[in-house]
């Protein structure tokens, strides 16, 4: 799998400098430094939780924000489909964990 980061294709070596990814460090930087915001049940929000994953498509009328949250330890892993307008949340909370979908784990 290729990482691509402002439509460039990035390898390990250049991912692990996060100094050299500009763009990138602006928008995380201003994104740190926004407020936390509070979100109701009329928000239409969806929580993923330690060792769960969530995929959504823009269709979906039910979800609006999709979060987690408390990864001290764990990794949460955001991932975005530009073309399909898809979005996909996965809280992994330890190495040996294992995913499972309707046809097989992975």
């Amino acid at each position: 799998m290729v990482l691509f980061v402002d439509g460039e294709a990035k390898s390990d070596s250049t991912f692990l400098d996060f100094d050299k990814l500009t763009k990138l460090h602006q928008i995380s930087s201003k994104f740190a430094g926004e407020n936390a915001r509070e979100l109701f049940p009329r928000d239409k929000y969806l929580y993923v939780g330690e060792h769960e994953m969530v995929a959504v498509t823009q269709d979906d009328l039910n979800i609006e924000f999709i979060g987690s949250e408390d990864a001290t330890t764990c990794h949460i892993i955001i991932l975005r489909e530009k073309n399909l307008l898809s979005c996909g949340v996965v809280h992994i909370g330890t190495q040996n964990m294992k995913f499972y979908s309707q046809n097989s784990a992975f």
